[in-house]
């Protein structure tokens, strides 16, 4: 796959958009959720000198999770399938200006990104809405002030009830929240505490 001849799904033109806004010059954010990185691919090819960390498991769910309760097939799929997946973005990351992929649970992976303050911070995982709670609270200190948290799939599974409960906790409320194409939503950080 070669980066300059990939047609941008409008999830990635969407975030794209939000990311250049910023206006930084070589801005690094994390992808929560990454499947097979061709989200990511298309992101790199819109970004001019992004660096993006990829941050998935690429692991099955326990059948008992929130999460496999919510009728999200990819919460189905047998652990070879995953790796498969994960092959797959190691892959595709190849053609990405400067990918970084770690292969780790959300929200845990979060800690390890503490001192090291993003742009943007992508959430397209665990759709339930006590996964969505706990990726929101772990994600969103490492974005910076000024910085964005944003996700997918603003409407179904949990991702919208969790968004709107875990809101008020920030000082936040739905009004602060910017949606985009193909389901994607935006929450930017105040520049000040």
């Amino acid at each position: 796959m070669d980066s300059q001849h990939i047609t941008a799904p409008p999830r990635a033109v969407s975030v794209a958009r939000q990311v250049l806004a910023l206006g930084v010059d070589s801005p690094t954010g994390v992808e929560v959720g990454v499947f097979r990185g061709e989200f990511s691919v298309a992101l790199d090819s819109l970004v001019p000198r992004l660096t993006l960390y990829m941050v998935d498991c690429w692991a099955t769910p326990d059948p008992e999770s929130d999460y496999a309760k919510t009728g999200d097939g990819l919460a189905r799929l047998p652990p070879q399938r995953f790796e498969r997946l994960y092959q797959r973005a190691r892959a595709n990351a190849e053609h990405m200006h400067n990918p970084i992929i770690i292969r780790a649970y959300s929200p845990g992976a979060a800690e390890a990104f503490r001192a090291l303050p993003q742009d943007f911070v992508f959430i397209d995982a665990d759709h339930s809405k006590s996964g969505v709670l706990a990726d929101l609270g772990g994600w969103w200190p490492v974005v910076r002030p000024g910085g964005l948290l944003c996700g997918h799939d603003w409407g179904i599974y949990g991702v919208k009830p969790a968004v709107e409960e875990w809101l008020p906790t920030v000082g936040a409320s739905t009004a602060d929240i910017v949606t985009g194409e193909d389901m994607t939503w935006f929450l930017k950080k105040p520049a000040q505490g």
